[in-house]
């Protein structure tokens, strides 16, 4: 009888994979293509130490940088109860193996997923807040061609963050700075190519006199381009990854977690033999390996942002 139950629940199991490759498979297609028809440029993202974004003092200051309210308490509790529920979970479905107590640390990135995923979101803000210091920018020096009484004029406008870059600014054109040099705090700290570029284009129509703010204007509507290629992107993606992420669900901890776990909880003797058996542990590992390399896949091709990389 134990042995029907193992066999079967191996069966099921890779039946799941079969079904969570053929997905990935047929979606990666489908982003590749995306892709390629929007750019074929490279991706050009700063390398650097893996593990030093997950330390808890870099999260935190991760988040305040991008406005997410992340307290010492809120992160602790998070990684914690993370920690445990991942520990359980993985004690179940790898037979009471002591390696589950050791996957108590993946609870450490849980804050950083929710700071990854608040990250994405908080870009598209950026945008329509750069946008709008661009287009104010512009519209003063359409009547006053003086920088520095521009920026005093519109920073009551903009955002906090935006109004310390910009005080900065003024300060530096004072004293005689050119533009591209007093605004490449800001630069430095938006790290959008347009934003640099409106800044040299705008250096250009100040030192000619003003008047031709035809270039700027550009410059701006391809900023605020991106969004909406962006939309597409994601307007693209969604079946896909909404596909991916049931099938992993299941495929990964539902059906492991539902054969296991009810024998786990109620004929123990039978679990011991099913969950222990190479050919269901193996399973497990390589289905949970493909989740999470499929994963990063798909979050790779839906991070792609065609504007900065033209």
């Amino acid at each position: 009888m134990y042995n029907i139950l193992s066999y079967l629940s191996l069966i099921i199991i890779f039946i799941s994979v079969y079904f969570l490759t053929k997905t990935l498979k047929k979606k990666e297609y489908l982003f590749i293509e995306f892709v390629q028809r929007k750019s074929k440029s490279k991706n050009e993202i700063e390398q650097k130490v893996w593990w030093y974004a997950f330390l808890p003092k870099r999260v935190m200051e991760e988040a305040r940088k991008y406005e997410y309210r992340l307290t010492g308490i809120a992160y602790w509790s998070m990684t914690v109860l993370s920690g445990c529920f991942i520990s359980f979970i993985s004690y179940i479905l790898l037979g009471r193996n002591p390696i589950a107590y050791a996957l108590f640390f993946l609870g450490f990135g849980v804050p950083f997923l929710r700071l990854y995923v608040h990250k994405r979101k908080y870009r598209d803000i950026l945008v329509d807040r750069i946008a709008i210091y661009m287009k104010s920018f512009i519209s003063g020096l359409s009547v006053v061609n003086n920088p520095v009484k521009v920026l005093e004029e519109i920073k009551p406008l903009l955002d906090t963050d935006i109004q310390e870059e910009i005080d900065k600014a003024i300060k530096y054109l004072q004293n005689g700075m050119p533009i591209t040099r007093a605004f490449k705090s800001m630069e430095e700290k938006y790290q959008f190519k347009q934003l640099k570029l409106f800044h040299e284009l705008l250096e250009v129509a100040h030192t000619e006199g003003g008047g031709n703010f035809e270039n700027l204007k550009d410059t701006v509507e391809d900023f605020e381009f991106q969004k909406l290629l962006n939309s597409e992107l994601k307007t693209a993606l969604v079946q896909g990854r909404r596909a991916f992420i049931q099938n992993a669900i299941i495929a990964v901890f539902l059906i492991p977690l539902v054969i296991l776990g009810g024998l786990f909880f109620r004929v123990p003797a039978a679990y011991d033999r099913i969950a222990n058996h190479p050919l269901l542990q193996g399973a497990i590992i390589i289905t949970a390996t493909l989740a999470v390399y499929s994963a990063t896949r798909v979050e790779k091709i839906s991070n792609y942002n065609p504007m900065e990389r033209r």
